[in-house]
C-alpha cells in the first residue's frame, strides 16, 4: 500500500453466519466495512461463544451435583411416570421437552428424538423399543430436589407388551392425546392399561399451536371415551413450548410417590432386559423395597439362580450413569453376571438369599413369545390345531371374513 493511502483503511467484505448472534446489526454481505469492525464482530462471537460453553459447564456441573446425590433422594421425592398415546401423537417429542426443561442435555448436543436409539424409529419417527430416563427437578415452592423416572412407550398396537411391562413400574401416566387427530384406538387401549394398574393419569392434550387444532373437541372426546373429568387437562405443543412449565408442577402434585421404604426387605422388579456384548443382560429394575448396594447378592425367583450385583447405573439421556446404591423407589439398570437372556425373565422379583417369603410367593409373570400369523382361504374353517410343546404353546386359528376372499381362518404359530 502507498505512503498516500497508509492512513486509509481498506474495505474488505463480510458474510455473518446465518446463526451468528449479531445478525441485527444487517450487515449485507456486499457492503464494505473495515478491518477494525471486522476484527470487534469476531471479538464479540469469541465472547458470546465462551459465554454459551460456561452455561454449559454451570448445567453439567449442576447436574453432577444431582447425581452424587441421587442415592439419598427419599421415596416421596421420586416419580415414576409414563407416556403413553397413540403412535404419532408427540410423546418423543414431549419427552425431548422434559429433558429441556430439566436440563439433562446441554444445548450444543440435544437432537430430536433423543430416546429412539433404533435406527428405524429416527427414520419413521416412531418409537418400538420403549426407554427409560432418569431426570433432576428442583421445586421452585419448596427447594426439595426430585428425581423423575421417564418411560418413553410405543403407540402402535404391535408393542403393546412394551407398554403394560414399563407401566408396572411407574405409578403414574401422561395421557398424551393429539388435539388434531383425536382420541384414536392405541389411546383407548393405553388408557386401560394403565387403568387397570389403578396408576394415576394425567391428561395432556398436545399440538395446540396448529391452526386447525380442535382442542374442545378433543376434550370432549376423552371425557366420553374415559368417564375423567378433563378441566384440569393440560393444553400443551410439545414442538414449541407452550404451555410445558405447567408439566413438572402437575407431575409432582398429581402423581404419587412410590410406596417403597429404605427398611423393608430387598425386594426388586424386573420390567425389562436386553444382552450387552462385554457386560452380559443388562436388566432394568424398580427398587420395591430396601436399597440395593454394589455387591449384593439376589436370587432369581423364576430360574432359580444366584447372582451377585456387579454394577448399578442410572438411565441417563447421553447414556448410563455409574452410582454406588439404588435406593427405595428409584428406576435403575443392574449388571448381574448373566450370560442368557432367558435368565432375565420380566417381573422376576430378584430377592435376597434371605427372603424366602418372596421366592415362595412368586407364580411367574406374563411372558412374551413370538408369534406368526398365517391365513388359509381354501376352506371356511380348520379345527384348532393341538400341538402342545414343553411350555404348554399350540397353534390355535379363529374363522375371519372379508367381503374380497369371503371366509377363511387365522392361523397363529408360536415357535
Amino acid at each position: 500500500m502507498s505512503a498516500a493511502g497508509a492512513g486509509k483503511t481498506e474495505p474488505v467484505n463480510f458474510t455473518p453466519s446465518r446463526n451468528s448472534p449479531f445478525t441485527h446489526m444487517r450487515l449485507r454481505s456486499a457492503a464494505p466495512c473495515s478491518r477494525e469492525l471486522l476484527a470487534c464482530n469476531s471479538l464479540l462471537i469469541s465472547r458470546h461463544t465462551v459465554f454459551r460453553r460456561n452455561l454449559s459447564l454451570a448445567a453439567i456441573d449442576s447436574q453432577s451435583a444431582h447425581l452424587a446425590a441421587a442415592s439419598s433422594i427419599p421415596p416421596s421425592n421420586i416419580r415414576n411416570f409414563a407416556i403413553i398415546a397413540h403412535v404419532d401423537h408427540g410423546k418423543s417429542t414431549l419427552a425431548d421437552r422434559l429433558m429441556s426443561i430439566t436440563g439433562a442435555v446441554p444445548e450444543h448436543l440435544g437432537r430430536p428424538q433423543m430416546l429412539d436409539n433404533l435406527d428405524i424409529e429416527r427414520e419413521r419417527g416412531i418409537t418400538i423399543k420403549a426407554q427409560t430416563v432418569s431426570l433432576f427437578h428442583r421445586c421452585q415452592k419448596s427447594g426439595e430436589l426430585f428425581l423423575l423416572n421417564l418411560i418413553d412407550t410405543p403407540g402402535h398396537v404391535d408393542f403393546s407388551y412394551e407398554v403394560s411391562r414399563s407401566l408396572a413400574a411407574c405409578q403414574g401416566a401422561l395421557l398424551l392425546v393429539d388435539c388434531v387427530k383425536g382420541v384414536q384406538a392405541q389411546t383407548v387401549a393405553n388408557f386401560f392399561l394403565a387403568f387397570e394398574q389403578s396408576l394415576s393419569i394425567v391428561p395432556v392434550v398436545n399440538k395446540v399451536d396448529l391452526p386447525h387444532a380442535q382442542v374442545e373437541g378433543t376434550l370432549a372426546q376423552m371425557r366420553d371415551a374415559f368417564d375423567m373429568p378433563v378441566d384440569e387437562a393440560l393444553r400443551i405443543s410439545a414442538k414449541t413450548g407452550a404451555g410445558c412449565d405447567a408439566l413438572l408442577p402437575a407431575l409432582l402434585e398429581r402423581i404419587p410417590p412410590p410406596r417403597a421404604r429404605a427398611d423393608e426387605p430387598l425386594r426388586l422388579l424386573l420390567f425389562d432386559s436386553w444382552y450387552d456384548d462385554f457386560l452380559g443382560v443388562l436388566c432394568l429394575i424398580e427398587v420395591l423395597g430396601g436399597t440395593l448396594q454394589l455387591g449384593a447378592p439376589l436370587i432369581s425367583a423364576a430360574s432359580g439362580k444366584r447372582f451377585t450385583t456387579q454394577k448399578l447405573s442410572l438411565m441417563r439421556p447421553l447414556g448410563m450413569h455409574d452410582v454406588n446404591a439404588l435406593g427405595p423407589g428409584m428406576v435403575g439398570c443392574v449388571s448381574l453376571g448373566m450370560k442368557h437372556i432367558d435368565d432375565g425373565q420380566v417381573c422376576d422379583p430378584l430377592p435376597s438369599l434371605d427372603d424366602l417369603h418372596a421366592l415362595s410367593a412368586y407364580h411367574g409373570g406374563a411372558l412374551s413369545f413370538p408369534h406368526r400369523w398365517a391365513t388359509r382361504f381354501r376352506r371356511p374353517t380348520i379345527r384348532s390345531l393341538r400341538c402342545p410343546d414343553s411350555n404348554g404353546r399350540s397353534p390355535w386359528s379363529s374363522p375371519v371374513s372379508s367381503p374380497h376372499t369371503s371366509q377363511a381362518s387365522r392361523i397363529c404359530i408360536m415357535p
